[in-house]
């Protein structure tokens, strides 16, 4: 199976730069033909600019009823149109110019003296000049099929090149031309004709030409940089696969450290040999229950959690031993004051042989189920680590609520549970060297669960390893500090086992951990 993911990964990485590159490709093109419409939107403004300046004109030539230019070379009267000239005071030739005689004139200079063309048309033309051509024709009729239409207008090509815009826009009957075009049975709105624009699309073709070259080159480089990507993701993909090789490597050998750790703690525990070698063949005949329930990974694992809850109670129990021996030499105590260090020390060696007896149940699953105290179990399990209280300037403030009512639990279980909490306490705030350590130990109740909550003012668990708390092998503590087992097995028991719940939450200086435990277990 892992074979075929490092097969498939990398082209799942090709097709995931190829669909991102063509994408991007794509937006190009749209983007492409945005710009396309915009510089024709440009070059249809230009246009309608042209036509309307031409309107104004002819607007104010037909409020003043025509102009009157004296007769010269190179104007001569308008042959279509009635009265088309006066005689002045002095005898001299007034010639009109109408608005549709102005619009030619106009037009012929234009035409002659620079790039744009302008030309008035008509399909029914009183001057034959004036006759409309095939784009023009198509543009009048155009405008008699849709009267609201404001212009039309195309593109003259050749050889697949636009060599200019021509534009047209209707030309309609005002009051003021009926005194030349009545007689032709126009009425006031109708469509007289229309006056062709015609601008050189070289600046068009300059500009649509720049686009597609930077368009082509910006697609250039979207593909160099999708395959220079594709590179250093496969780089590191590469160099992931590896690590993954040499972590996978690592932890087949896991195991074989795991059992040496084992073997030198039974070195250093001698006088518990016998209850561990007990243990760990009852454990191998558990062996194929371990494997269908997926508790643990391998035996060397169980045994690292045991050795992780051992090693506090011997530390205790050896100097314990060695303060009474001390003393024995010295003579400062008195019996009473020796029994209470033995006492101690027999709470640990008992702790200690629970402990394999806590490790047996969970294996089983056969837990045994008694009337518990609470508020019992709480106080034996600060009393099991009043050593190192003491011995580490540590207060620990009690509050149980009244009315705590007994449950049906596991008290060895829960005794562990608690136990491993408080310990945890005691070492954070060891190692933060906090001067004033306190331990806070709340006992309470709702309608359902009865809680016991554990507070220190450590400090808190930092936010980023909040969720990992609870994980298995995850540790805070030095290397052979913690197996990073206590609280996974700790959240594993209360759950599992105790039908409860176990939660961690920072309030104000310290971490809270607390355990829920309902007052009426659930049948299975």
């Amino acid at each position: 199976m892992k074979v075929v993911q490092k097969t498939l990964l990398p082209l799942i990485l090709f097709f995931m730069v190829l669909i991102g590159a063509s994408s991007f490709i794509f937006f190009l093109n749209d983007a492409k033909n945005k710009q396309f419409k915009l510089v024709e939107n440009n070059l249809l403004q230009e246009a309608v600019a042209h036509f309307d300046n031409m309107l104004i004109t002819r607007l104010w030539n037909a409020q003043h009823g025509g102009l009157f230019v004296e007769e010269h070379e190179g104007i001569e009267p308008n042959p279509y149109l009635k009265n088309n000239f006066i005689l002045g005071k002095d005898g001299k030739k007034l010639i009109k110019i109408n608005p549709a005689w102005m619009t030619r004139q106009i037009s012929e200079i234009s035409n002659t003296k620079s790039k744009y063309y302008y030309k008035i048309t008509s399909l029914n033309p009183l001057n034959p000049h004036n006759v409309a051509d095939e784009f023009e024709t198509k543009a009048l009729k155009y405008f008699e099929k849709d009267p609201n239409a404001k212009h039309y207008y195309s593109f003259q090509e050749s050889d697949g090149i636009k060599k200019r815009f021509d534009f047209m826009g209707p030309l309609k009957v005002e009051p003021a031309c009926m005194q030349c075009h009545a007689h032709q049975g126009y009425k006031v709105g109708d469509l007289r004709g229309g006056i062709r624009v015609s601008i050189p699309s070289d600046n068009y073709n300059e500009t649509i030409q720049f686009i597609q070259d930077n368009t082509k080159k910006t697609q250039s480089y979207v593909l160099l940089g999708a395959i220079v990507m594709f590179f250093i993701m496969m780089y590191f993909v590469v160099n992931n696969l590896r690590y993954q090789s040499k972590v996978e490597f690592l932890n087949a050998t896991l195991e074989q450290k795991v059992l040496d750790r084992t073997q030198d703690l039974k070195n250093l525990n001698e006088s518990l040999e016998y209850k561990i070698k007990e243990a760990v063949e009852q454990n191998k005949k558990q062996e194929n229950i371990l494997a269908n329930q997926e508790k643990f990974v391998s035996m060397g694992k169980m045994i690292s959690m045991i050795a992780h809850q051992w090693r506090q109670p011997i530390a205790v129990i050896s100097m314990g031993i060695n303060n009474i021996l001390v003393d024995l030499e010295l003579g400062e105590k008195n019996s009473r004051e020796f029994q209470e260090e033995l006492k101690t020390i027999s709470k640990q060696t008992e702790f200690l042989s629970n402990t394999i007896s806590d490790f047996q149940k969970f294996l089983e699953l056969n837990v045994e189920y008694t009337f518990v105290s609470l508020k019992s179990v709480v106080q034996d399990a600060v009393s099991a680590e009043k050593w190192d209280i003491l011995n580490s300037n540590i207060k620990v403030s009690l509050s149980i609520e009244k009315n705590i009512p007994d449950i049906v639990s596991s008290k060895d279980e829960l005794l562990q549970v608690l136990h491993n909490i408080i310990k945890n306490a005691i070492e954070a705030l060891i190692q933060n060297s906090i001067k004033e350590k306190m331990i806070y130990v709340e006992v309470r109740q709702d309608d359902f669960f009865v809680y016991a909550s554990i507070k220190d003012n450590a400090g808190g668990v930092k936010q980023e390893i909040v969720d990992k708390i609870f994980d298995p092998y995850f540790t805070t503590k030095e290397e052979f500090n913690g197996s990073g087992l206590g609280l996974y097995m700790s959240k594993l028991m209360v759950e599992k086992h105790l039908q409860g719940t176990l939660t961690l939450q920072n309030v104000e200086d310290g971490a809270c951990f607390t355990v829920g435990l309902p007052k009426e277990l659930k049948k299975s």
